[in-house]
C-alpha cells in the first residue's frame, strides 16, 4: 500500500485478523480530541465495544463522535463516546462501562 501525506494508517490484529484502517490526519485529530476531552486513554481503532446493547468494533470517528461496525450484521453506526456505552479489550474484559444499568 503506498504511503500517502495526510494518513494515518493504523494496523491492528484483533482475533487472529490484520486489518489496516486508514485515517485522515484531520480524523486522527478528532480522535485524539475524543480521547482527551473524555479522558479515555484506552480508547483505540479496532477494540471492541456494546453501544446501546449491540456489540461492535470501533473504527473511526463520525464528526464529533464515534464509528463503529456491529459485529453481527457488518453495518456500521455512529455513536456518542459515552452514551449507554462499554468499553472491552480483544478478550471482552471490560476495560470501561458508561451505561446507566450495567448488568
Amino acid at each position: 500500500m503506498p504511503l500517502l501525506l495526510g494518513i494515518t494508517y493504523i494496523q491492528k490484529t484483533v482475533n487472529n485478523h490484520q486489518t489496516t484502517k486508514i485515517m485522515t490526519k484531520g480524523d486522527t485529530c478528532v480522535f485524539e480530541n475524543i480521547k482527551s476531552q473524555y479522558k479515555m486513554d484506552f480508547l483505540e481503532i479496532g477494540m471492541n465495544v456494546l453501544v446501546n446493547k449491540n456489540a461492535a468494533r470501533v473504527t473511526g470517528v463520525s464528526g464529533s463522535g464515534l464509528k463503529a461496525t456491529l459485529i453481527n450484521s457488518k453495518k456500521s453506526i455512529s455513536f456518542h463516546p459515552t452514551w449507554e456505552t462499554a468499553y472491552y479489550d480483544s478478550n471482552w474484559n471490560i476495560i470501561a462501562d458508561y451505561r446507566k444499568n450495567k448488568r
